[in-house]
């Protein structure tokens, strides 16, 4: 009987902890729907304004080569 009442428990418990996981997933994935949209713009915006003139761009990118070796 106090086995039964254990395993109840444990379950119990298990499942709330379960619950408030699929809770905090849930709204985690909320805001970054509601925020993905605003980064990918500023993402694309930002990749636009740094290879818009291409001599200034690619010096960049040499740059970060050499500096890498």
């Amino acid at each position: 009987m106090e086995e039964i009442k254990d395993k109840k428990k444990f379950c119990k418990m298990y499942v709330e902890d379960l619950v408030k996981e699929a809770t905090a997933i849930n709204m985690k994935n909320e805001a970054l729907q509601k925020l993905w949209p605003q980064m990918f713009i500023e993402l694309v915006r930002d990749a636009v304004i740094e290879i818009r003139s291409k001599d200034s761009y690619m010096k960049l990118c040499l740059q970060q080569i050499t500096d890498q070796k």
